[in-house]
């Protein structure tokens, strides 16, 4: 889409648009890989007395938090994330996200 930028509203459902539905799909495959292992390790720091306040303020399944996690790069990176109320938050959030899924895709290989 770089060279053509029309291709860019072609339908996915088109006969030759294989491309856009190959690209979505490994969209999707590449946020699961970041979302995923980043969200358990998240569920499985929070302490059952937040889990059950959280029940109510989100459709989050906490079913499986534990409370305790396995040291690792995305412990430590969730630990160390800045306050709800700080600015940086957001920002933080992601690159640790982005961290923890580049460090899950080094221990595959």
């Amino acid at each position: 889409m770089d060279y053509l930028p029309l291709l860019k509203y072609v339908p996915s459902w088109m006969p030759g648009a294989g491309f856009k539905r190959k690209a979505e799909y490994w969209a999707k495959a590449n946020e699961d890989m970041c979302e995923k292992p980043f969200l358990q390790v998240k569920d499985q720091l929070v302490s059952w007395s937040t889990i059950e306040f959280l029940r109510f303020m989100s459709d989050h399944d906490f079913s499986k938090a534990k409370g305790t996690a396995t040291p690792s790069v995305a412990t430590t990176l969730i630990e160390s994330l800045p306050d709800k109320s700080d600015p940086r938050r957001a920002e933080e959030d992601t690159i640790a996200r982005n961290i923890a899924a580049v460090a899950y895709v080094g221990m595959l290989f």
